[in-house]
């Protein structure tokens, strides 16, 4: 048979069946050409794969795809999992053949990882509909005379249960059960509904535990037990599944370990807290434009978070006259109510001179440019619009990325904040716990044990160096 041009391309090496975890010689020297190493891993893994099937990379087809699909799942992939890593690699291939020299034409199908819809009130009877209401409304404020040992909950509490709600109610429908069979919250947590769902589960976390997943399991506990009354001995089996699911409490992620680890370099400290003053203080403010004001707004997200890490919900709803208080011109103290903090408690930190000068500089100048309409909000869009959490969210990594070359997300400014403090105060863990607003101390040690103990390896190493350099007598 004639070979294709890009079989060509492999100088028509001798076909090498790879040995388990190797390539073959054209997976090598077709992987070796790929310049970002993100694409080059995914073609990397699918290349291993092919080497050890005997499957050289003209071969390629749909159908392989399927089969390297089904091979992640065996290795322990969970099937969302298998199908996204699947899905990533076939972008990446698609792409190759249009940018990389020689690459084998060959296109490969983009399969749909969309999720199933999720059901919705209207799919279900409208009784279903009035007991989640009263489901949810008992857990909302308490009424005068009546007493409950529901905590009252948020608009945005109930609007999550809502959701995981209907989570539950499509994994039961998806299962086979038919929709208008649902009446009540007592079909969601019947045994057959049970099994289905926390089967699911724990099937989709790889019967690992799984945040999100005990989340939903929680969920349903307390539905089983406060709203059903379920029995002792089937409230024991919800509770089996949630143990198994919850994950352990051992502080923070490891991502955000190796993210903390880079800030913990000196010069990295430096960049970060002088970013708001050089950005700025570098600026000529008699010609203000749109495009300064979101940076100068950029600016003063990174320094609002230095001197009070709040989260990224409370920093995009901050208000100029709800949270600023302007004791006199030169003292101004940023104040959250506890009724806005996750944890119920009330925050208030002052704000230094040099800091009130950035603020008074991006309020009288630069925020009216971003207004469409009357607001006293501190963060606000292009469009005029408040900003959402989330907005926030992303536009902080991208400033802080560009001016540092560092990854910082708004969460990783109160584990920054931490270190900072007990790098200088060691032990000081009770302020630590007042300044991140944790109401329980154990919090706090479980998050910042580790920086400590590090440091405190650190300093041990550096008294045997000097003892091998002979500096102690």
């Amino acid at each position: 048979m004639m070979k294709t041009s890009y079989e060509t391309n492999f100088r028509q090496l001798d076909k090498n069946s790879g040995k388990k975890g190797q390539k073959s010689a054209n997976w090598s020297l077709l992987i070796n050409g790929i310049v970002d190493p993100y694409d080059k891993s995914h073609i990397n893994q699918f290349g291993r794969y092919c080497s050890e099937a005997d499957l050289e990379p003209w071969e390629v087809t749909n159908g392989i795809l399927d089969a390297y699909e089904g091979n992640g799942i065996t290795s322990g992939k969970t099937p969302s999992r298998a199908k996204q890593a699947r899905r990533d690699l076939t972008k990446v291939w698609n792409s190759l053949v249009s940018t990389q020299p020689g690459w084998p034409q060959i296109k490969l199908d983009l399969i749909d990882s969309r999720p199933t819809r999720s059901l919705t009130l209207s799919d279900l009877p409208n009784s279903f509909e009035n007991d989640l209401s009263r489901f949810l409304i008992r857990s909302g404020p308490k009424k005068l005379f009546e007493k409950s040992n529901f905590k009252p909950l948020s608009p945005a509490s109930q609007h999550d249960r809502h959701k995981k709600i209907l989570l539950m109610v499509t994994i039961l429908v998806q299962s086979g059960t038919a929709p208008d069979t649902i009446r009540s919250l007592v079909d969601l947590v019947s045994p057959h509904a049970r099994e289905v769902i926390l089967g699911t589960l724990w099937d989709r976390s790889g019967e690992k535990p799984n945040a999100h997943f005990y989340n939903l399991a929680r969920l349903m506990s307390q539905i089983a037990k406060h709203h059903v009354k379920v029995s002792a001995d089937e409230l024991e089996k919800f509770k089996a599944a949630e143990a198994n699911l919850r994950p352990e409490h051992s502080g923070m992620t490891t991502k955000n370990e190796k993210r903390l680890r880079l800030l913990t370099n000196p010069d990295n400290i430096r960049k970060i807290i002088r970013l708001p003053f050089d950005t700025i203080l570098a600026m000529d403010h008699s010609k203000p434009t749109v495009l300064k004001a979101v940076e100068v707004q950029s600016a003063i997200a990174v320094v609002t978070l230095l001197i009070a890490p709040i989260r990224e919900k409370n920093l995009a709803a901050l208000d100029i006259d709800i949270n600023l208080h302007q004791v006199r011109d030169e003292e101004w103290f940023l104040v959250i109510p506890g009724k806005d903090v996750k944890n119920k408690q009330d925050l208030s930190f002052p704000i230094p001179k040099n800091i009130v000068d950035l603020f008074k500089t991006y309020i009288n100048i630069y925020l009216p440019l971003l207004k469409k309409s009357p607001t006293r909000k501190l963060f606000i869009s292009l469009n005029g619009r408040e900003k959402k959490a989330n907005e926030i969210g992303s536009q902080l990594p991208k400033f802080i990325k560009k001016y540092t070359g560092l990854i910082m997300n708004v969460h990783l400014f109160r584990h920054f904040a931490a270190y900072l403090y007990l790098k200088s105060n060691p032990g000081q863990y009770e302020t630590v716990r007042q300044l991140l607003g944790h109401t329980d101390i154990k919090t706090t040690y479980r998050f910042y044990t580790k920086l400590e103990q590090e440091d405190a390896f650190r300093h041990y190493d550096n008294i045997l160096d000097n003892f091998r350099k002979g500096d102690v007598k």
